[in-house]
């Protein structure tokens, strides 16, 4: 991402938790600039809050942005549509009954999450979450199995 220092100053960014990060150093400069967004912040608002001119955090900023720490807020993760969390709550139906519904609900609260707000990366760790529920370990292979065929479907890996 480009980050000229015209435009830089409006753009707001958020923190990307994602796993597999490794080891990964950070000078404390950068760890205070890195705390300071919380998709809600302009970076002209971060550099306010730190005393410092907006153009000196670009190296940072692009620093975390290679690193993968944060993403502009414009640039929020894909979530689930609605096809996939129909399916997967028809296919958790058929496997325990009619609490199906009730438990991705559930398992979608444990995530911290909607059905309207399920990031699409999460769709396998919610599918793992609900299988959990099920008794009979044959349905539960065959359960994993259709999720796993629709998220792949669905573009979801």
């Amino acid at each position: 991402m480009a980050l000229s220092s015209q435009d830089a100053g409006g753009l707001i960014f958020k923190q990307t938790i994602r796993p597999g990060l490794g080891k990964l150093t950070l000078d404390g400069m950068s760890l205070s600039i890195l705390m300071q967004f919380d998709g809600q912040k302009t970076l002209d608002q971060v550099a306010r809050n730190l005393n410092k001119n907006p153009a000196a955090l670009k190296q940072v900023v692009l620093k975390l942005l290679g690193a993968r720490l944060i993403q502009p807020v414009n640039q929020v993760e894909k979530t689930a549509d609605t096809g996939f969390m129909e399916y997967l709550v028809s296919r958790l139906s058929a496997a325990i009954g009619p609490l199906g519904r009730i438990i991705v609900e559930d398992c979608l609260e444990t995530l911290g999450h909607t059905r309207a707000t399920l990031p699409a990366g999460q769709a396998a760790e919610l599918t793992d979450l609900v299988s959990r529920e099920i008794p009979s370990e044959a349905k539960r292979v065959q359960f994993k199995q259709a999720m796993l065929g629709k998220i792949r479907e669905k573009g979801y890996l």
